[in-house]
């Protein structure tokens, strides 16, 4: 009687450890899981900053080139005019 007693309790025991191990190797996936989902959620942020600032250097270029034709235009006009 006292040997089962002793081999339920061994049993328990062991459940209870093997759990507890599965518990902590679950966790441990599940915060590798978030850690990698928050670098990717970092990374595309990072890309979408970069792609923000080369789109917004692609128009300053575009509107320094409309400036440089809008006073080519005033010069070539103004040089009609003084020619006229």
């Amino acid at each position: 009687m006292m040997d089962i007693r002793i081999g339920l309790i061994v049993i328990i025991i062991s459940f209870f450890i093997f759990g507890c191990i599965c518990g902590v190797l679950i966790n441990t996936e599940f915060k590798a899981d978030e850690i990698a989902a928050y670098e990717l959620s970092f990374a595309a942020m990072e890309q979408h900053i970069y792609i923000r600032d080369a789109r917004a250097e692609e128009q300053r270029m575009l509107i320094d080139l409309l400036i440089k034709e809008h006073n080519n235009t005033i010069k070539e006009l103004n040089g009609r005019n003084e020619q006229s």
